[in-house]
């Protein structure tokens, strides 16, 4: 177990001392292993490879629609600003942009009261308080 340990801890340092010209032999050499690897495999192991890789690809690009929704809605709050037709688009507090400013607004007016133990004097705060108020 404490050679195991010992091999990471060389590699890792191996990969930290490389130099870019190392790290350019050592991808060719990689790329060189896969190609031989791919030429070698079978029907069902290019299937089963593509398959994988074809379900990265998705999970990809969900993640990158994801992270893309808050500019493609600040993009179509510009659109329906811009040409602003109720009847075409719809009412203004219907847009799903709208929507999402108001809750964040709501929510960050929320205000709990504190109030002070000796003085009773009493305080709105958005989070609680750190220490008990005395």
């Amino acid at each position: 177990m404490k050679s195991l340990k010992n091999r990471k801890t060389l590699k890792n340092l191996a990969k930290l001392i490389k130099t870019s010209d190392t790290k350019s032999t050592c991808l060719a050499k990689r790329r060189e292993r896969e190609k031989s690897h791919r030429a070698s495999e079978n029907d069902d192991a290019k299937n089963d490879r593509l398959a994988k890789r074809r379900e990265a690809y998705r999970s990809k690009i969900t993640t990158q629609k994801s992270k893309t929704v808050a500019h493609a809605n600040s993009n179509n709050k510009t659109v329906y600003l811009y040409n602003f037709d109720v009847l075409k688009n719809g009412m203004l507090h219907d847009q799903f942009w709208a929507k999402h400013n108001m809750k964040q607004f709501r929510k960050s007016i929320q205000f709990e009261i504190f109030q002070c133990t000796i003085c009773k004097e009493a305080w709105p705060l958005n989070t609680k308080p750190k220490a008990p108020m005395s």
